[in-house]
């Protein structure tokens, strides 16, 4: 849930440290799935206002990478508020051509925020 400090509207930061087993390789990462719920309203689910750049993730070497999306009201998304409930998710496209990372593990996960 967004905490009570959050500043309506404004953008929610994911950031995910990635970690792969080997290199050099890499691994498409591909926004699945945002819903927002909140007591009393009906449930949105949408891609509107996620964003996340390039979707491959390249490893030059074993070391840690992050990759962030950014959630922002947009489209079928009108507006975020403090005490919302938000789910991201993401999928991995490990059939994708340009996927080639044997395996990759999320070893942290970071929600940023405006706070008040």
């Amino acid at each position: 849930m967004l905490p009570l400090d959050y500043v309506t509207n404004s953008p929610v930061t994911i950031r995910l440290l990635l970690a792969p087993n080997s290199a050099p390789c890499s691994m498409r990462l591909v926004p699945e799935d945002f819903t927002r719920t909140r007591a009393g309203s009906v449930k949105i689910r949408s891609l509107d206002g996620v964003s996340g750049g390039n979707q491959n993730v390249a490893f030059s070497s074993v070391a840690d990478k992050t990759k962030v999306f950014t959630i922002a009201p947009a489209g079928a998304l009108t507006d975020l508020k403090r005490s919302d409930a938000i789910m991201f998710q993401v999928h991995r496209d490990g059939d994708d051509i340009s996927d080639t990372c044997p395996d990759v593990f999320v070893s942290g996960i970071e929600v940023r925020y405006t706070a008040q």
